[in-house]
């Protein structure tokens, strides 16, 4: 992180911030440093899991039309 990053301020309770300070500890890490790692952390799996949400909409919307196709092959076949 560079000097020139943007600054948030948050309010937490107590207790949150006492377990970030424990996990910065332990990860050799400050708490801003936890931090930041914290939320890109849930970030990259928020991310990951909308691309796998994604793909799985895509593939039933493929079995999908694949399914009114050969529903309307067999509609048109009966006449």
């Amino acid at each position: 992180m560079a000097a020139d990053d943007p600054m948030i301020r948050f309010r937490a309770p107590q207790e949150l911030k006492e377990w970030i300070e424990d996990q910065a500890k332990r990860n050799g890490r400050s708490m801003n440093a936890e931090i930041v790692w914290m939320i890109e952390f849930m970030r990259d799996g928020y991310q990951r899991e909308i691309a796998s949400r994604d793909s799985e909409l895509a593939e039933i919307k493929k079995i999908a039309l694949e399914a009114l196709e050969r529903a309307k092959d067999a509609q048109n076949r009966q006449r």
